[in-house]
């Protein structure tokens, strides 16, 4: 299997994956481990460098550590829907990805301090944000997902630098049980309600 690029064990009630796994094969380019058992990421993706696309939606993990991925540099997509994930996503995960959702967890804030000029999507629907995530450093995004979280403030300076988002879902938030007028988006006009 040295030559494998796609590999999906999705849905198998895998536990852990062994650290070693992927020791004989580095050219693994997607792969999917969604809907299964997963607590712990371990360090299985310390030897897949090549990997672009990785699904890890649907287990039961409650952290996502930076160290896993410190050797994914080709990442562009990244699924962590429907897992146990709280407090706050480091958004030097982000930094390479183009692509990610992050649905269904109880995350309450998502920071990108640092240049992610690569990100083109972000869903984070269902989760407990109280604010919108910073975009100020994905200037390329075009869909943002923030629908059924908590937020309650939106101001004229939330999508100044995201001036290619076409998609932008808000739904069932705080904010928009309260009412909402004035919101300006540059170039595009005023958003009514």
């Amino acid at each position: 299997m040295t030559s494998l690029k796609l590999l999906d064990l999705s849905t198998n009630s895998i536990e852990s994956i062994p650290d070693d796994l992927f020791d004989a094969n580095n050219s693994l380019v997607e792969l999917d481990l969604s809907d299964n058992a997963l607590v712990d990421i371990g360090r299985f993706l310390l030897n897949v460098s090549h990997l672009r696309r990785l699904d890890l939606s649907k287990n039961f993990l409650s952290e996502i550590p930076l160290s896993a991925f410190r050797n994914l540099v080709n990442l562009v997509y990244l699924d962590v829907s429907d897992n146990r994930l709280e407090s706050q996503l480091d958004g030097r995960l982000l930094l390479q990805l183009e692509e990610i959702m992050i649905d269904g967890n109880k995350l309450t804030a998502v920071e990108l301090d640092e240049p992610s000029v690569s990100l083109v999507r972000l869903t984070v629907s269902s989760n407990s944000l109280i604010n919108l995530p910073r975009l100020f450093h994905a200037p390329e995004m075009v869909l943002l997902d923030v629908t059924n979280n908590e937020i309650s403030a939106i101001t004229d300076l939330s999508f100044t630098c995201c001036r290619n988002l076409r998609q932008l879902a808000l739904a069932s938030n705080e904010y928009f049980r309260r009412v909402i007028s004035g919101l300006v988006f540059p170039d595009r006009g005023r958003l009514v309600s």
